[in-house]
């Protein structure tokens, strides 16, 4: 499943990308499932 997402920041440190429910849910595993990010062609 590919889908776009914005890094967010809180605080000076924190980021965080916010993933939608539905994205959530289609992935399975939980509320916390294993994922892969890709930045700019860095994995």
């Amino acid at each position: 499943m590919i889908f776009r997402a914005t890094i967010l920041l809180a605080g000076k440190t924190a980021t965080g990308v916010q993933v939608p429910d539905e994205v959530v849910a289609g992935l399975g595993g939980g509320k916390r499932p294993a994922v892969r990010v890709e930045l700019n062609g860095y994995a």
